[in-house]
């Protein structure tokens, strides 16, 4: 339907709110061979208008068919005569056949009523069909977001060393970290895993940021297979999940990476220490269980007395991290 048959068709449209029918002022100028659907801003425009005043595609059909249906046929059919006549050896004899031949006619009649009563109502069923999917498409291009380009240099790709994609209508952005605890927090006390325990802990994970509109939706911590990475303070299952303790997380970035990567290398941090006092899980997939770990470690003294700086071997020198203090 080009719009030009669309503004005839509104014409005889007759509805509560429009009884004599609807009368759309827009100049189509060159535009009146347009298709309806077509992404033409004059048809974006009118199907706007369409469904702003409560036009249905298949009231829009119907004043189609008032403004290209063809003249009626006319059914008067003549008279008949069902007089047989028959002569046999010079007598002829009438034979009344009228009820016969009507009654036939009367059946073929009906029998193609009934075909055109399955004809219509497909056509009805094919029109609503339509008209769901026109509405399902207009509804999608409603919602039909294009995420913005990200523009970053090769080389901050590489410094900064992370991956992007898109996922529905967010960024994600994946980095590679090592997971590696390092020290227990129990009721004020620190220990320090044993060695052992330190190696059999470690293992490579992945970091991933999901943003959108600006806002961090989630930051989660991925096992090198891309699954959630079950930890001492970190779930799957439900609506993954990371707690990072006292660290207060952003709600917005700035656009950079290098704001990305100063929050990975801070979480990867609060990741050193395991509050035993505000676990999500004591025991881990493929990792000790809490009270091993604590009972093979060496205390080191109750926080906020221990003078000495630690290092993380994180590239960077912190002070301890107060895991989970409030």
């Amino acid at each position: 339907m080009n719009l030009q048959e669309t503004i005839n068709a509104l014409g005889r449209v007759k509805t509560e709110q429009y009884p004599e029918g609807v009368t759309v002022a827009i100049a189509l100028g060159e535009h009146w061979s347009c298709n309806l659907s077509s992404n033409c801003p004059i048809a974006i425009q009118l199907r706007r208008m369409i469904m702003e005043m409560g036009i249905t595609f298949l009231q829009l059909l119907e004043g189609l068919e008032v403004i290209t249906a063809p003249e009626p046929v006319s059914c008067v059919l003549p008279e008949i005569d069902g007089i047989a006549r028959i002569t046999i050896a010079g007598q002829t004899v009438e034979l009344n056949f009228n009820d016969v031949i009507k009654g036939q006619i009367q059946d073929i009649t009906r029998h193609k009523m009934q075909e055109l009563d399955v004809q219509a109502n497909r056509i009805r069923s094919l029109g609503g069909s339509l008209y769901r999917t026109y509405l399902a498409e207009i509804d999608k291009t409603r919602t039909n977001h294009v995420l913005p380009q990200l523009k970053f240099s090769v080389e901050e790709l590489i410094k900064y060393n992370f991956y992007v994609t898109v996922e529905k209508k967010a960024y994600i952005f994946i980095s590679p970290v090592i997971y590696h605890p390092e020290y227990i927090v129990s009721n004020g006390i620190r220990y320090e895993l044993s060695e052992e325990d330190k190696r059999e802990l470690r293992r490579d994970a992945y970091m991933q940021f999901a943003i959108a509109s600006k806002k961090f939706l989630s930051i989660i911590l991925l096992d090198s297979r891309g699954a959630k990475l079950n930890h001492y303070h970190g779930r799957r299952g439900g609506g993954d999940y990371d707690c990072w303790g006292s660290i207060t997380l952003p709600k917005y970035w700035d656009e950079t990476l290098v704001s990305l990567y100063n929050i990975k290398s801070s979480l990867v941090f609060a990741l050193t220490t395991i509050n035993y006092d505000s676990l999500m899980s004591r025991t881990p997939d493929g990792m000790p269980d809490i009270q091993v770990l604590l009972d093979r470690s060496t205390e080191l003294g109750r926080e906020g007395e221990i003078k000495e700086r630690e290092h993380i071997s994180d590239d960077t020198t912190w002070n301890r991290a107060h895991w989970g203090r409030r």
